[in-house]
């Protein structure tokens, strides 16, 4: 066999995705967002709460148990939003945003630094990751 002269070219690597679920949660006309850590990614950001569903867990049960384990606040989703793509580095993300309202509990984060319920009006004051800049402009005013 002849040697070749060609250099192989570079190898594509599947880049992951990841099915998230998050939920806009409202308390009379406030919108919960919380903060993520700073040493991680995306650190000091702040998002609406949700996260990865687990095997074989629909988006609607992975929404309320996300919000549950992060913010220990009980809610019931409303609606459904929309469906964000978005691509990272190294994965890709399918988010499934819900309408959510406050049922009970308090505040206890595990995971997040902060929280605030805010006005919609309000939400500029606070920087976003860039999926969560997809759908807030869809979110209805609620003022």
């Amino acid at each position: 066999m002849k040697p070749s002269n060609e250099i192989p070219g570079p190898t594509q690597k599947k880049i992951p995705t990841r099915v998230i679920a998050v939920g806009i949660v409202r308390k009379n006309d406030r919108l919960l967002i919380t903060r993520r850590r700073l040493d991680g990614p995306l650190g000091g950001l702040w998002e609406f709460p949700g996260g990865k569903l687990e095997k074989d867990e629909d988006n609607r049960s992975a929404c309320v148990r996300e919000i549950r384990e992060e913010t220990g606040i009980e809610v019931k989703i409303d609606s459904f939003l929309t469906r964000v793509k978005h691509a990272y580095t190294h994965f890709k993300i399918e988010m499934d945003v819900f309408y959510c309202h406050y049922v009970s509990g308090e505040i206890a984060l595990n995971g997040p630094i902060d929280y605030r319920w805010i006005h919609i009006s309000e939400i500029k004051e606070f920087t976003f990751p860039k999926a969560n800049l997809k759908f807030i402009p869809l979110i209805k005013c609620i003022d």
